[in-house]
């Protein structure tokens, strides 16, 4: 029979075993790093990341007008529009809150440098290209949802998307510009990637792709023929993130 000790010892541990739901049936396996871990409502960490930005234009009723325009010789006549697309850096900090065992809502507070540039093509294939002396430095809230996948010994899959509001900081945009292309300041983006968990024993390493369509019209209306022959100029941002929590 048992003892009044031992029972007792039984029953705290059953009822240890019980509590919080799914929580508490995590059982630890071997070699299993960072137990418990998912279980924590809040978790902070930050990130490094490497982007690919460029604009996605379309042509005004201007550019086509010009291109029949029997006044203009070939070397003022546009034949193409042609965005650039180069590399940028992206850091900030990750603020992650479990919503449910599988979900979390993530903010993500960042500044990224972006190098874009739009080239202009003259019939007489002489070219321009515009706002390639521009570094835009922007700040950034991304509020992303993360569905996540069972968690597989130190592994883990799971796929992102939500919006991504952005200000772009120290610029002069309210000095119009007779001869350059200029952009906007403010951006509204939609963002989707998918990325990996991997569990070590004193820290979570995430690499994750995400791919970012703005919404907003970053075309600003100049005299210049540079400006007026875009409609539309939104941004296509491809990023390769380094998260660590």
């Amino acid at each position: 029979m048992l003892g009044l000790g031992s029972w007792n010892a039984y029953s705290q541990s059953q009822s240890q075993f019980k509590k919080d739901g799914d929580d508490s049936k995590i059982v630890k396996r071997k070699g299993q790093n960072l137990v418990g871990y998912d279980s924590k409502k809040i978790h902070y960490g930050f990130f490094l990341a490497l982007n690919r930005s460029s604009f996605r234009t379309t042509a005004s009723p201007f550019f086509n007008n010009q291109l029949s325009d029997p006044n203009l010789d070939s070397a003022s006549r546009l034949f193409s529009i042609n965005p650039e697309p180069s590399v940028g850096f992206t850091t900030g900090f990750i603020f992650n809150f479990r919503l449910f065992n599988l979900l979390d809502v993530r903010a993500l507070p960042s500044v990224s440098f972006y190098q874009r540039s739009v080239i202009f093509r003259y019939q007489n294939d002489s070219t321009t290209r515009e706002l390639s002396q521009s570094t835009f430095s922007f700040m950034e809230l991304p509020i992303l949802l993360k569905f996540k996948s069972v968690r597989r010994n130190n592994t883990r899959m799971y796929i992102i998307g939500g919006i991504k509001p952005a200000v772009e900081v120290g610029s002069k945009k309210k000095e119009i510009q007779q001869d350059r292309l200029r952009a906007t300041t403010f951006d509204f983006c939609v963002e989707y990637g998918l990325g990996f968990d991997f569990y070590y024993p004193l820290f979570k390493f995430s690499p994750e792709i995400r791919f970012s369509h703005g919404f907003s019209n970053l075309r600003n209306v100049d005299p210049n023929v540079y400006s007026r022959s875009i409609s539309t100029m939104y941004t296509h941002t491809v990023t390769l993130y380094f998260n660590f929590e």
